[in-house]
């Protein structure tokens, strides 16, 4: 008769229950006390010999437990265990011996320690930008929603330069840097954070101080940052075209979260136009328009804040009071039988252009 223990060690995903124990076989010949017993001619008495598993968790759970389970070597029967996990993270060590359960002569026995790890859990947050003090996306609108952030192409220190180009602002930019947070329960492995999609930079601070280069940490000798802040530099193409996942790797196994982003330019210095209203003075030309500057936007990040016109405000010329006022855009959009126009703005305009006109609206205002 000979003993064979069959088992499989790899980390194991926390969060599943039992890990099947198979593939690895190991043969110990057996031996027979009896100086009768022929044990070459087969011994008679190990027929009915089972082999019970043993393991130790000897660095999560101290002590020993016993599987339920026995099995006949001989025969084939039951020839696989199942483990199952404990609830701490971390390297485990399983001990399996595997020996006769009658009290024959016949003596045989044969133990295995194998390392398993039971792996960490990971979270990746995200915030719409101008909601750093709030709630993050919720998780079940992590990836179908997602979070909005804005093209970073403003002035917030009143410098004079395209916050895009400000390599450190001396201010916290909240208004158009998303917040993410990373957290990782596990202290051994791989941890990666990956970007696909979209045009975006991560920083170390929301006053873009330092800019995070570094997406993969060895968890053995490297600590991530919990807090990343992730700038926009081009809008999207489409909803929710930017991915990052966060993922974790010990060996062969892995676990991951994954958040999705947009990026949105808000066109600020763009002209918008409706209907003049000629009870103002009836020689007007009917066919002339009355216009207004978008000079900033006050709303948050979401869709619905991107689709309300009071959200924008606008610098436009008034007959009384005679001099430039600021509304919001409804005042163009919705204003009771006047006619909108639209919006426009000359081709290819660049930040800096956008600036100078926002910049030209104030002073005259």
């Amino acid at each position: 008769m000979s003993l064979v223990l069959l088992c499989v060690f790899q980390p194991w995903t926390k969060g599943a229950d039992q890990e099947v124990l198979s593939d690895e076989v190991v043969t110990e010949s057996a031996s027979c006390s009896d100086s009768d017993c022929d044990y070459t001619q087969g011994c008679p008495r190990s027929v009915t010999d089972t082999v019970e598993i043993h393991w130790t968790d000897d660095t999560v759970i101290k002590g020993q437990r016993t599987l339920a389970q026995a099995f006949d070597p001989d025969s084939g029967i039951a020839n696989s265990v199942q483990w199952t996990a404990p609830t701490a993270v971390g390297d485990v060590n399983i001990v399996i011996t595997g020996q006769n359960s009658t009290s024959d002569k016949v003596s045989e026995s044969k133990t295995i320690k194998k390392l398993v790890h039971v792996l960490g859990t990971v979270n990746l947050s995200i915030w719409n930008a101008r909601n750093q003090t709030g709630n993050p996306v919720s998780e079940q609108d992590e990836t179908s929603v997602g979070a909005y952030l804005l093209v970073n192409w403003d002035d917030d220190n009143g410098n004079g330069v395209s916050d895009l180009s400000d390599t450190s602002l001396g201010i916290n930019d909240y208004s158009d840097l998303a917040k993410i947070t990373i957290s990782c329960t596990d202290t051994t492995g791989t941890l990666t954070l990956t970007k696909t999609g979209g045009s975006v930079k991560f920083w170390q601070d929301a006053a873009k101080g330092t800019e995070q280069t570094q997406l993969s940490w060895n968890l053995a000798s490297e600590t991530p940052p919990s807090t990343l802040w992730l700038e926009g530099t081009a809008a999207s193409g489409s909803e929710r075209d930017i991915t990052l996942e966060l993922k974790l790797t010990v060996g062969s196994k892995n676990v991951s979260d994954t958040v999705k982003a947009t990026v949105v330019m808000i066109n600020l210095g763009n002209a918008v136009y409706r209907e003049m209203n000629n009870s103002w003075d009836i020689s007007i030309d009917p066919t002339r328009g009355h216009c207004a500057v978008v000079t900033a936007y006050t709303g948050g990040c979401s869709r619905n804040d991107f689709n309300d016109a009071t959200n924008f405000q606008i610098t436009e010329m008034q007959r009384d009071p005679d001099k430039p006022v600021r509304d919001n855009l409804s005042s163009i959009t919705n204003n009771g039988t006047l006619d909108p126009y639209g919006c426009y703005t000359k081709a290819n305009l660049s930040y800096s252009n956008r600036l100078d006109i926002i910049e030209s609206a104030d002073a005259v205002y």
